[in-house]
């Protein structure tokens, strides 16, 4: 019994290690991890999905200066959005770099 369970925590172990090996090597190719922003982009999404039916709303209300506001809101996050992505572009860059 206790073989089995040996044998079992080996396998889970190698299978740990293969895992962390993939991911310092894809570290060490592209500076990042392959998803390490996909949270972000999900945030970001949700953040649109949400001011677009704020605009909806406003829109059928006739409000034109909470239009005007989303408008200037969603800009403004588009440029923050922007460049939080040259950010990663950069930092992915000067850690390409260093090796």
């Amino acid at each position: 019994m206790t073989t089995e369970l040996d044998r079992a925590r080996a396998g889970m172990l190698e299978s740990l290690d293969r895992r962390i090996e993939a991911r310092l090597r894809e570290f060490r190719e592209r500076g990042e991890f392959a998803d390490v922003h996909a949270a972000d982009f999900r945030d970001e999404d949700e953040k649109q999905v949400r001011i677009g039916q704020r605009m909806h709303s406003a829109l059928q209300q006739g409000k034109t200066l909470q239009i005007l506001g989303i408008e200037v809101q969603r800009d403004f996050i588009a440029m923050y959005e922007e460049l939080k992505k040259l950010m990663y572009v950069l930092d992915a860059a000067s850690m390409k770099a260093m090796k």
